[in-house]
């Protein structure tokens, strides 16, 4: 059949390789049975950032009550069911009993508050390493541009993640409270460890 056409009568292949991203079609009806093909725009750096950030807030928020039951589960017996048996059920349901089921949820305002920045920076960067080195990019298959962000969230977010874990573990502790009692015993270095 006819290749689509885009608007300057180029075929889709003659458009280069583009970042994946902004690879949206978008197909409009043409005079006739022929379709044109049009590439929308990229994202702005704004939205690719309120992107990534709400994603990955949503996406913990749903994931909140298996997180809460990993943390407790290394750091506690609050698993422990009778006979010393562990399960995923038991280990909700002791949750559930000991703190009503907003205990399921407990530090999901702290872990938001991580994971927007962490998700937001993530995006930024593999964004800016399309922009500034597509050829590596390209060569890497996306892996560079994903090594790249993760290493940067990871080393600019990993303090807030730390009172992240440390809140959830211990009940009753606040997120400012964490992180004070962190800084004054183990200063900088405890924020990282």
């Amino acid at each position: 059949g006819p290749k689509p056409q885009l608007a300057s009568n180029r075929t889709v292949e003659d458009i280069p390789a583009v970042r994946p991203c902004c690879a949206v079609h978008l197909m409009q009806p043409r005079r006739g049975d022929r379709a044109e093909t049009k590439l929308a725009p990229p994202p702005s750096a704004v939205m690719v950032l309120l992107s990534g950030g709400v994603a990955g807030c949503l996406a913990k928020t749903f994931t909140a009550p298996l997180s809460r039951l990993t943390i407790l589960s290394q750091t506690s017996s609050l698993l422990a069911g009778p006979g010393g048996g562990a399960s995923i059920a038991t280990g909700l349901k002791n949750i559930v009993r000991q703190g009503g089921l907003r205990a399921l949820w407990r530090g999901n305002a702290l872990t938001c508050l991580h994971r927007f920045p962490s998700s937001s920076i993530s995006f930024g960067v593999v964004d800016c390493c399309w922009q500034l080195c597509p050829e590596c990019s390209r060569c890497s298959s996306g892996l560079l541009p994903g090594a790249v962000a993760g290493c940067v969230s990871t080393a600019l977010c990993y303090p807030i993640e730390v009172a992240r874990t440390r809140c959830m573990a211990r009940d009753g502790t606040r997120p400012h409270e964490s992180v004070a009692r962190t800084w004054q015993v183990e200063g900088l270095r405890g924020v990282y460890r």
